[in-house]
């Protein structure tokens, strides 16, 4: 069955809508127009998180010692970093 010209239209329209995507956590570029991967903000928190899951006894030693290495970079960058 081949479908009427209404529902091909209707299916190209809900293909068409479906592409649409959203920004969260948008932040402004600097003046030689780059976009931060992450905010200071953003790495606080993750650097919060990595080093609190290393701390805990809930997680696997191997897991542990991951967010460890992760806490480390994060401080790296956090130190080394340029941020406005």
């Amino acid at each position: 069955m081949v479908p009427s010209r209404g529902w091909r239209l209707l299916l190209v329209l809900l293909a068409l809508g479906s592409g649409q995507t959203y920004r969260t956590g948008f932040a402004p570029a600097d003046d030689a127009g780059r976009k931060p991967i992450a905010t200071r903000a953003d790495l606080e928190s993750a650097l919060t998180q990595a080093e609190q899951i290393a701390a805990s006894d809930g997680y696997s030693a191997e897991l542990r010692d991951q967010k460890r290495a992760e806490a480390a970079l994060i401080r790296e960058r956090l130190r080394e970093g340029t941020f406005r």
